[in-house]
């Protein structure tokens, strides 16, 4: 969900771009984001297609039916820098210090204390499973618990 404090549409999704030729593909069928445009270079970071939760797409169909046109818009008109369009709505929401990298580990923090495997907030967050497993793996509510069984067995 959006924070209500914002007095002007903001739909910021983790690793959106501003548009320059091409937007950021929305697949309404398949309702999942393709973050990387197809003017933006290759880089060794792979941000993979992502399924857009039901609340967001019902955000973003609202919003198209409604004439938007960007997945990151301000007053109609496409968003030129993200960086500081995602500093300005941080601070309408009086959510400062944030940025995209607080909410992508909050992000995962949530999906595994809700039971998503590693395997799965991996492939989701476009983070390797080691990685996940690492630094967010103690939120999973199975964490020790085969230890934990091993141990009461004595």
């Amino acid at each position: 969900m959006l924070p209500s404090g914002l007095s002007t549409r903001w739909l910021v999704a983790s690793n959106a771009r501003a548009a320059s030729k091409t937007r950021p593909q929305r697949g309404s069928v398949r309702s999942s984001l393709h973050a990387k445009g197809e003017w933006e270079r290759s880089t060794n970071k792979l941000r993979r297609p992502a399924k857009i939760p039901r609340p967001l797409l019902a955000h973003l169909r609202r919003w198209k039916a409604q004439g938007c046109v960007w997945a990151v818009e301000y007053q109609g008109a496409r968003v030129g820098d993200i960086k500081r369009a995602f500093a300005k709505a941080t601070t309408d929401a009086k959510v400062q210090p944030c940025t995209p990298h607080t909410l992508k580990h909050t992000a995962i923090t949530w999906a595994l204390q809700n039971g998503a495997t590693i395997w799965d907030a991996a492939g989701y967050f476009s983070t390797s499973p080691e990685t996940i497993a690492k630094v967010y793996g103690h939120h999973s509510p199975d964490f020790q618990e085969s230890a934990l069984k091993a141990v009461e067995r004595r």
